[in-house]
Formats: structure tokens, sequence, C-alpha cells
């Protein structure tokens, strides 16, 4: 048995599916590619995968990450270069879900959703917002003491949740904002309720999770592309 994680994109209408959906289209995916998945034991068989956090509703992926065991022995990847599974997973992707690359990594390592720490947004600026007016709300912002946000009846600072923010401009895309934000257990960062304490509808913007961050990696992606 091998453990492949994939590095994929899920971008277009294929945001607008949920997180079990999604491992639905995974499970199609897989199948279509005839590559043997391995199976949970007990009862009630399941394939065996596991994500990292969930995207939520319309939100765009560019760097997701999903672990999915498969029934292949680890002899046939002594130099763990899984190229020609990553070639067929493509050839078998629905429109909105970019296979990009994978590994191989050890059985029994942490899951994804412990080794996330935090992850890198991209939050697109409509155009009826000025930048002028966007700086202005964002130095109201950082020179507050604390931005306290409800959500489920729980009270936070949505401001100590914020590094590293920077303003980008891609051509033809429009103006940007660029965060860090937390993704454990102990603390989610959510973009759109960031938008929201800035007093903008967050509807109106498009969230695009960049990559997830490892504990202490705050490098660029290399692969990174905005749609």
């Amino acid at each position: 048995m091998i453990r492949l994680r994939i590095n994929y994109a899920k971008v277009d209408a294929l945001r607008y599916i949920g997180h079990l959906d999604l491992q639905k289209v995974w499970i199609r995916v897989l199948l279509r590619s005839k590559i043997p998945i391995a199976y949970t034991q007990g009862f009630h068989p399941s394939p065996k995968l596991a994500t990292g956090w969930p995207l939520p509703l319309g939100w765009e992926g560019q760097n997701e990450l999903i672990d999915v065991w498969l029934d292949l022995p680890e002899e046939q990847f002594i130099d763990r270069n899984p190229t020609w599974l990553i070639n067929t997973l493509k050839n078998n992707s629905p429109t909105g879900l970019h296979v990009k690359d994978g590994e191989i990594v050890p059985l029994y390592s942490p899951s994804l959703t412990i080794l996330i720490q935090s992850a890198r947004y991209l939050i697109r600026k409509p155009e009826s917002v000025s930048m002028e007016l966007l700086d202005e709300r964002r130095k109201l912002f950082e020179s507050s003491s604390e931005v306290l946000v409800t959500r489920r009846d729980k009270t936070f600072d949505i401001k100590s949740m914020v590094k590293n923010w920077r303003y980008l401009f891609l051509e033809d895309l429009g103006s940007f904002i660029e965060v860090d934000m937390p993704a454990r257990d102990s603390a989610m960062g959510r973009p759109d309720e960031l938008i929201s304490a800035l007093g903008f509808d967050p509807l109106e913007w498009k969230i695009i999770r960049e990559r997830f961050l490892f504990d202490g990696n705050t490098e660029e992606p290399a692969d990174s592309v905005v749609k």
C-alpha cells in the first residue's frame, strides 16, 4: 500500500460543491483512472482518503491537498516518483478539478489537518471599492487594539489572526489583499469575516485559498495560478 498526497486546484463550477460531494468526485476520478484504491476496514468499507481543511462553498482553492491510500506495492515507487499516477489522474479529472502534482508520503505520517498550521488567501477587491477607501479601513483596523467578531455564539479577536497582509496587483485580474490566517482545530481564520470587519460585503469579494502553510512555512508557492 502507498499513500499519495495530491496537490490540486478547485475552481470554476466546482467551487460550488461541498466537501462530501468533492470526496465523491475524487472517488469517481480514481475509479475512472483504474487506480486501485485501498479501503477502510470494518463492516462498511469505504475508500481511504483524507483532505486538508474543507473549502467553504464559493471559494476557490489553488493548491488544495488530499491524501489517497492506494493498493499498490511500495516496491513500485522506490524512487518515490508518482508521475504516472498524477498524469493518469490529470487525464481523468472533470472541469474545475486541476491535478497539479503529487508525492508519496509515509503511510503513518500525521494527517494533513495536523500538519497544516495556516493558510494563505488572496481576496480580490471589487471595482466598486477604491484602494484609498480600502487602505483607510486597513489603517483603522490595524490601529484598533482588537477587532471582535462573533461566529456561532463565540466572540474572538480577528485582528490577532491576520498575518503578512499585503496588496497585490495582477494584470488583467485586478487588485488583491493577500493574508495568512490560522487553519487548525484551535483557531480557524476566515477571510470573509475579515472583509466584514473592514465594513465591506464579503459576497462582493472573490476569495481564493492560495495554499496551505505547514509549521513555519511562509515561502511563496512556486506554481500558484490565480484565475
